[in-house]
């Protein structure tokens, strides 16, 4: 058998390629002319006496028939200013075409049925010897902006248009492209072109989050302009935030699930692909309103209040003075305290809960298990805490003297009491196992690794 690149493998009679673990055969390639073609510029991998061969992103190898084999290669005449390609199309040319070669799971289109993948397509009526590529399915093409759909391969022309000034905003946000004038949403999941209404290029900006991810396309991305702001909804195009107000709006916390935002007068909620519009959620102070916490819990305040969320509505709690109230830990346990209580939450229901049997007076963090600032161990003047992994909440340390608990030698994985030694167990839900039989008086730690 002779071995390829890509997982290839062939012998005498057939053609296989490795694939999730099992070796499937290539179906019609020929074992005597299958080979790699070794010339860079090339636009396939492999090729037979027949057909040429590409890999797709799924890492499968597929046929391709129908093009010219010896003047087949990529696109190179790209602008030095259009964004870098991320893999969602790959540009192919012959004597007679430009292709496209679509890629699968990459991409969302509304009529399914008539989306055409894994497969190379001739982009219809482009001059082969005139083509320019943008980004994406766009292309400059004598003197007009064309661009092309996985539903129908023939070029839509965008009209009003100066190539010229037509150009992606950014290499960063480069779903977003401008003709100087008139904003354009080119989202991948479509393939689609769109104008988006009454947005401009003066001011435009995409709307950072201040806790959180990362804006994403997928997700919920804001953006505007000096006077209006926009959200990219579940069917990825651009609606718009009505009664917003665009210069005083911010993003205030996004994640996976949903968005937060808040302008001078309200704060606002949308969750990700969501088909409902942005929903107002109403604050005593939307001004000052921010999120202090949101991994384990969320939690928002402003000056007059403490909020949690209760499906997409803003909760607040009328006893919590603002003022007082502080998160201590919000990563693998929720733990706050304000001048009267120490707080936890309740993973069911997002909500802010007393942690009832321990002395918010007396109360104190003894240590992070390990230093690893995750788990936080506890006390007050009765009892010590720590965090069961596996459950999510603080338990108690049992036969724990609290008034003379504390980390032995300054050793994060060791703790002592007036009668006990405890060890850190990494690998058991980050119990403190007490080491029987041990003396705190006479015990010492030679070597630790």
């Amino acid at each position: 058998a002779e071995y390829f690149s890509g997982d290839i493998y062939k012998d005498k009679n057939n053609v296989y390629q490795f694939v999730d673990g099992g070796l499937y055969k290539i179906q019609d390639a020929d074992p005597g002319t299958f080979a790699e073609v070794t010339d860079n510029s090339s636009a396939f991998t492999f090729a037979d006496k027949d057909s040429i061969y590409l890999i797709n992103n799924e890492n499968t190898i597929i046929a391709v028939d129908g093009v010219d084999k010896t003047t087949f290669r990529k696109v190179t005449d790209v602008p030095d200013d259009a964004p870098e390609q991320e893999g969602l199309h790959t540009y192919l040319r012959d004597k007679n075409y430009v292709y496209y070669f679509s890629l699968r799971n990459e991409i969302m289109v509304e009529d399914m049925d008539k989306a055409v993948f894994d497969e190379v397509l001739p982009i219809r009526g482009l001059d082969i010897n005139s083509v320019k590529k943008i980004f994406g399915t766009i292309y400059e093409q004598d003197g007009a902006i064309y661009y092309t759909t996985l539903i129908d391969s023939s070029p839509i022309k965008l009209e009003g248009v100066n190539p010229q000034e037509f150009h992606p905003i950014s290499k960063t946000w480069n779903i977003f492209f401008t003709d100087g004038k008139r904003i354009f949403l080119y989202h991948p999941k479509t393939i689609r072109l769109q104008e988006i209404p009454g947005a401009t290029y003066d001011g435009f900006k995409v709307f950072m989050s201040e806790k959180g991810f990362y804006p994403d396309p997928d997700n919920t991305l804001f953006f505007g302009d000096q006077n209006n702001v926009y959200y990219i909804s579940k069917d990825y195009k651009a609606k718009s935030a009505e009664g917003v107000d665009a210069q005083s709006f911010k993003i205030v916390l996004a994640n996976e699930s949903y968005t937060v935002a808040k302008d001078s007068r309200h704060v606002y909620f949308l969750q990700a692909k969501s088909e409902s519009k942005i929903k107002i959620t109403e604050v005593s102070d939307a001004a000052s309103f921010e999120v202090i916490a949101h991994y384990k819990i969320f939690i928002g305040k402003d000056k007059k209040a403490i909020y949690t969320l209760s499906g997409d509505t803003l909760k607040p709690y009328a006893k919590i003075n603002p003022k007082k109230f502080k998160v201590l830990h919000d990563l693998n346990a929720f733990l706050a305290r304000d001048d009267r209580w120490i707080y936890t939450s309740n993973p069911k229901t997002g909500r802010l809960v007393v942690f009832r049997g321990i002395n918010a007076k007396t109360f104190s963090l003894v240590a992070y298990l390990g230093g690893s600032g995750a788990f936080p161990l506890i006390k007050d003047d009765k009892n010590v805490w720590y965090i069961d992994r596996d459950k999510q909440r603080f338990k108690r340390l049992t036969n724990a003297d609290a008034d003379t608990f504390s980390v032995f030698s300054g050793n994060l994985d060791f703790y002592k009491d007036k009668s006990h030694v405890w060890h850190h167990q990494y690998n058991d839900q980050n119990l403190l196992k007490k080491i029987e039989g041990a003396n705190p008086a006479t015990f010492d730690i030679e070597v630790y690794l």
